[in-house]
């Protein structure tokens, strides 16, 4: 059943009990389980987007060209998920739980790409502090860790491993 609204320009769609399921305001803002929509969609509630080919993408889109902006895709079918920014694949996350970054096919839990250096950056922007990376097996776990100038290779509860100590 669609019912109108007059005095406020609202178009409501409603069921035969009269409960409402979704409102157009006279403003253009669409409100699907909410009576006042703040933005052009504007969705309370669990969504689904759904495809029987197997290809169901979320995309943001913007610019005069339309290009895509971000867009979230289920990897043509592949069991995996597809984050792409300017339309070229920015992240996969497989059926394994593996993320790629440049990637479309990670072969380890975090698998890193990139014609050129692949580049993992840990900062620490406040002075005094260092950055460090921590490596961890079922038995061991060592940190690398880069402090005032000085790289350092430390085993949890051993004396440190390794050190290069800054020159200057």
């Amino acid at each position: 059943t669609v019912k109108t609204q007059n005095t406020a320009g609202i178009l409501r769609f409603a069921s035969n009990n009269n409960v409402e399921a979704m409102r157009i305001l006279a403003n253009g803002n669409v409100g699907i389980g909410t009576a006042s929509p703040s933005y052009k969609l504007d969705v309370h509630g669990v969504g689904r987007i759904y495809s029987a080919s197997g290809d169901a993408d979320l995309r943001i889109e913007g610019g005069a060209s339309n290009t895509t902006s971000f867009m979230i895709r289920n990897g043509a079918g592949n069991n995996r998920v597809d984050f792409l920014t300017g339309g070229a694949n920015a992240m996969t996350i497989n059926s394994s739980q593996n993320v790629g970054i440049g990637t479309t096919s990670p072969g380890a839990k975090l698998h890193i790409s990139h014609n050129g250096s692949a580049v993992i950056k840990a900062e620490s922007t406040a002075g005094g502090y260092g950055a460090y990376s921590r490596l961890t097996t079922t038995t061991n776990s060592y940190s690398l860790v880069s402090l005032n100038g000085d790289f350092l290779i430390d085993e949890d509860g051993q004396a440190t491993r390794f050190i290069i100590k800054d020159s200057t």
